[in-house]
């Protein structure tokens, strides 16, 4: 009867009947499935664009330890691919110099292991090459309160480092332009 509505409501055969009851791959797709796919196929920039956040979060079978062992299995397995292919992405784009791409990268990067001192400082680092220095101090500081909340620590010394030399850089002068006051038509002569 499942599988029956299932059939029903998506309209079309998406299962194969052999020995054992599965999904039939050429019909209903996955994004973990295109991931890895994309991973095999060494596509990294679509691997990273579908690594967007950990693996059935939120979702919960009540009473069912096995599948719960399995998801944070899973969950683990893929946020560890996730890391791996955001960092290849992002460390092509540095070398590439094109620097809002290795910021976007790196600040993915930053999502899916927050406290990786690592990972922040090739944050920080993309976004201080980018010429965004007020958006690397306020994610420098935002990331040492997240460190000494989580783990009693100081955070990485080479972050403390960069952020001493960002807040060392002189601010930059802001060019400030009277404002244009428009120019009133002559009265019509009439």
């Amino acid at each position: 009867q499942a599988l029956y509505a299932l059939r029903q409501e998506l309209g079309a055969e998406v299962t194969r009947s052999e020995a054992i009851l599965s999904i039939d791959a050429d019909a209903l797709t996955s994004d973990v499935t295109d991931f890895r796919d994309a991973i095999a196929s060494h596509k990294h920039e679509r691997a990273a664009a579908l690594a967007i956040g950990p693996f059935l979060q939120g979702f919960e079978l009540p009473a069912s330890p096995d599948f719960d062992r399995w998801v944070d299995e899973e969950r683990t397995i893929l946020s560890a691919d996730a890391s791996r292919v955001l960092l290849h992405v992002a460390k092509a784009a540095d070398g590439a110099s094109d620097r809002d791409a290795a910021a976007e990268w790196w600040r993915r990067l930053t999502l899916v292991d927050p406290l990786n001192g690592r990972f922040a400082l090739g944050y920080l680092k993309a976004l201080a090459a980018g010429g965004d220095r007020a958006t690397a101090l306020a994610f420098a500081r935002a990331h040492e309160d997240l460190v000494r909340r989580e783990l009693e620590a100081d955070p990485d010394p080479d972050i403390r480092r960069l952020e001493a030399q960002l807040r060392a850089m002189p601010t930059p002068a802001v060019l400030r332009v009277a404002p244009v006051r428009p120019v009133r038509p002559p009265d019509a002569i009439g």
